[in-house]
């Protein structure tokens, strides 16, 4: 079993224990990239009920993991990525794509190799 997704995976993973886990644009949690965005932004818990808070079960996370990110993202910013690397260094692959943005990363050469490889792992 292979999970391929954006958020809420660490428990997604910690639950199911998959074969490897797949991220594509993750938030490191919805309060990082909105502060990132828009710091003038009141806190979100008075805004949102939820958090999109991937980094809190990530470290825990024991199966290879693929982080993939457009550098020119302008929706979720790469450092999301890179702060989520940083809690799970052990198992985490990250690619960062200097052309990638939020909507053309299928099209990355790159990703399309690390699909590849992880869909036939």
């Amino acid at each position: 079993m292979v999970f391929y997704l954006h958020n809420h995976s660490g428990n997604l993973a910690k639950q199911y224990h998959p074969k490897r886990l797949i991220l594509e644009s993750p938030l490191y949690d919805l309060s990082y990239t909105a502060k990132k965005y828009y710091p003038l932004l009141p806190k979100l818990k008075y805004i949102s009920n939820y958090s999109f808070d991937t980094a809190m079960h990530f470290s825990d996370v024991n199966c290879p993991a693929i982080i993939m990110h457009g550098k020119i993202n302008k929706l979720v910013h790469y450092t999301n990525s890179e702060k989520l690397f940083e809690l799970n260094k052990e198992n985490t692959q990250l690619e960062i794509m200097p052309e990638g943005d939020h909507h053309n990363m299928l099209k990355q050469q790159k990703y399309q190799e690390l699909m590849s490889i992880a869909f036939r792992a």
